[in-house]
């Protein structure tokens, strides 16, 4: 089973997601979509609270980690979760240990993405 990390943001959950974008943005990542789960279920007629998943990557990196091993592409691009849930807002991601199962050779990559998630991680609390 994956372990999902999850971190409080010190901002509102507007705020965190213009936060995210503008952060991923400065480091040269791509914003390829934004999906709101929340609207997504009041559309089908259900309640969820404010819960958004931020898509996003950088070919680069992403094509090396896929020609190490195809199936990296179940797990790319990266993904942010970010959700209120008590009156807080946070984001959640898995735990970059998780890519161990694909036995990459790529491990710098693999560093910079763990550190990445740290800085985001820092950028928002």
């Amino acid at each position: 089973m994956e372990k999902i990390i999850s971190k409080q943001s010190k901002y509102n959950f507007e705020e965190t997601i213009k936060v995210l974008k503008n952060y991923l943005e400065s480091k040269d990542f791509k914003i390829l979509c934004t999906i709101d789960h929340a609207e997504a279920a009041h559309k089908a007629g259900l309640n969820l609270e404010n819960t958004v998943l931020l898509v996003f990557g950088n070919p680069k990196a992403g094509t090396l980690l896929m020609q190490d091993s195809r199936f990296m592409g179940l797990e790319l691009p990266l993904k942010l979760l970010i959700y209120e849930e008590n009156n807080k807002t946070k984001i959640a991601y898995f735990e970059i240990a998780e890519y161990d199962k694909f036995n990459l050779k790529e491990k710098d990559i693999l560093k910079n993405i763990e550190i990445l998630y740290n800085n985001i991680g820092k950028e928002i609390s």
